[in-house]
């Protein structure tokens, strides 16, 4: 078996950091009477690569009730829409209204502007690479690359 280069340092360390990045978008996304399952969903969902309610399901660990009444209220609120897949009516994804567009635009933004204390230690060509390691790893992700299709 291949020895991974991951260590258990780098794990937690990476752990602390997901948990301060999340803590920030919900503690911005409160100031929009969105509950912290409502923002991420809205911050992950992308009408480019829409995601279905089972793979919402899978990328967040819940059953299919939870999303359902996540989901239930996002349409609610007018800032998501379910439609059906367009290869199998049977699944439905999730798209953003533009009301939904514009909310996951001012909450991410307000979490960018005020994430400066996360990102301190590192110059701009570290956040440059930084970025593309980023991009590089959800590209690569099972879930992400099963989103459109699932």
């Amino acid at each position: 078996m291949k020895k991974s280069p991951i260590t258990s340092e780098f794990f937690l360390t990476f752990m602390d950091f997901l948990a301060n990045a999340k803590n920030l978008l919900l503690s911005v996304s409160n100031k929009y009477g969105v509950t912290s399952m409502q923002t991420m969903t809205l911050v992950i969902t992308d009408n480019a690569q829409p995601r279905s309610m089972g793979g919402l399901c899978r990328m967040f660990g819940c059953d299919a009730s939870n999303m359902t009444g996540i989901i239930d209220g996002l349409e609610q609120k007018g800032l998501v829409a379910r439609r059906p897949h367009p290869d199998d009516r049977r699944i439905k994804i999730i798209c953003l209204t533009n009301s939904g567009e514009r909310l996951k635009h001012d909450i991410v933004h307000a979490a960018a502007a005020n994430s400066a204390h996360l990102f301190e230690p590192l110059n701009n060509e570290e956040i440059t690479q930084l970025t593309t390691i980023l991009a590089k790893l959800t590209a690569t992700k099972p879930i992400h690359k099963a989103r459109a299709t699932t």
